[in-house]
């Protein structure tokens, strides 16, 4: 699979699991064979926390 394909799988697990859940780090343990998807999808994890804390900041008030 091509790393564009991977990090769209990837970008639908985070969104339906969420950035820290087994699903999303067992989907990069199975493709730690692509440095540059493992690189790709640790930012986009980062993002995504970003984007989960500005929601719960606004939430809050």
């Amino acid at each position: 699979m091509e790393t564009k394909d991977l990090l769209v799988e990837y970008a639908y697990i985070i969104n339906q699991y969420g950035p820290d859940s087994l699903e999303a780090k067992n989907f990069i343990e199975e493709n730690l064979h692509d440095d540059e998807f493992v690189e790709l999808a640790e930012l986009s994890r980062i993002v995504k926390k970003g984007f989960i804390n500005e929601r719960k900041k606004r939430e809050e008030r």
